[in-house]
């Protein structure tokens, strides 16, 4: 017997944006906003991130960097999948670069390649709902 589905709208969706590049930040935002996510929350590295999940309790998916300072995105998700809240959220990687196998063996849901795929917001979409629905048996409707 598979488990039921859980069904929520994007909107409900909490995301947790993590990028130490403000412009890089802005870019992944917006595409946010315009696909429909309400306010993604925003950290500007592993560190913050860790100290934001750890307090919140309510973030069903992050979207991480690679390259940060004080903890790099890879690290920051070994650390993640370690914590309570580490099998419940949903992790995917960024990068300009072909990161994706570093990213799986951290543990991670997914991986993005930001200038790429924002360019196509339907990608990223994509890979989102994928990752909420491997994560927390989670089907987005509209």
């Amino acid at each position: 017997m598979s488990e039921a589905k859980t069904r929520r709208t994007r909107a409900e969706v909490r995301i947790l944006l993590v990028n130490d590049n403000p412009q890089d930040r802005e870019l992944e935002y917006r595409a946010l906003i315009k696909l429909g996510y309400f306010k993604p929350s925003e950290a500007r590295d592993g560190v913050e991130a860790l100290d934001y999940l750890g307090k919140d309790g309510q973030t069903d998916l992050v979207l991480m960097d690679t390259k940060m300072p004080r903890v790099d995105g890879i690290e920051a998700c070994k650390e993640m999948r370690k914590q309570p809240y580490g099998q419940r959220i949903a992790i995917i990687g960024t990068s300009d670069g072909k990161r994706a196998h570093d990213w799986r063996a951290a543990g991670a849901d997914g991986f993005f390649t930001r200038n790429y795929e924002l360019a196509n917001p339907s990608r990223l979409d994509a890979a989102i709902q994928e990752a909420l629905k491997r994560r927390q048996n989670l089907e987005l409707v509209l």
